[in-house]
This record gives C-alpha cells, structure tokens and sequence, in this order.
C-alpha cells in the first residue's frame, strides 16, 4: 500500500555503485531511495529548502516531487455537509479536497484553518492529477 506524505529532507546519503541512497527527514526519520529520478528531484528539493511530496512503499520512495506551497483562498466549514471540505489555494486553477474520512483529517484541518486566520503559507502533499489533500503543513 502506497502513503502520500510532505517532508523537509535535512540530510542525504548516497549509495556508491547505485542510483540513488538514504535520505533523512523532518517527519518520518530515515527512508531509501532506489530511483535516480527521485534521487535528483529530492537533491533539488532539499539544496532549495522545497517541502517535498512522497510516495512511500513503507520505507521507500516511490515517486517524489515538490509540495504545492500557497496561500489559502478560501477553506470549507467543518460544519459543510458532505465527506470532503473545500480548499482553494490561490495559485492553483482548481480546487482541492480534504477527505473527513481521511486518518490525518483532524490535525490537516488544523493545519489549514491556522494558515487561513494567520493569512500564512501552507504546503500540500496531493497526488500529481489529484484533488485530496493527503498531507499538510
């Protein structure tokens, strides 16, 4: 099973002969990467200080790219009737969901209603092509 989570890299460690290495991060601790595309992507990331988008196989990174970083435009009640919440950020076209039935629904929603009081930039891990929100800081 696949998880979709927003980290910061702080360190990485390449493996020599190989493609890619181990990689430390600010949330979840230390996780393989076997894919030089991702490796790349996740040195671009970590040189620029970018919060990064990850698709885990438990410790491995499947996919990774750069976590959309905005201003929030507008965010659903949580009294809204239906299973998902309105997000919109104010650089993107369209519009973003947060699943309450998500595991992580209450402490995204937190994240995102203190951005939108604060007026302050909030990073989204959302699948490339999708509209859930699976992480937020």
């Amino acid at each position: 099973m696949f998880d979709i989570r927003l980290v910061k890299v702080v360190a990485m460690t390449p493996t020599p002969g190989l493609l890619g290495g181990t990689i430390k991060t600010d949330a979840l601790g230390e996780l393989t990467v076997a894919r030089r595309k991702e490796w790349t992507t996740l040195e671009m990331g970590f040189v620029k200080g970018w919060p990064m988008s990850l698709k885990l196989e438990g410790a491995e990174v499947v996919l990774a790219w750069p976590a959309d970083t905005d201003h929030l435009r507008a965010l659903g009640a949580i009294t809204d009737p239906g299973d998902r919440l309105v997000v919109d950020l104010m650089q993107r076209q369209t519009f973003l969901y947060l699943d309450r039935q998500g595991p992580r629904f209450a402490a995204m929603h937190r994240v995102l209603e203190l951005a939108f009081r604060t007026k302050t930039q909030v990073s989204v891990a959302v699948a490339p092509g999708g509209e859930l929100i699976d992480d937020a800081r």
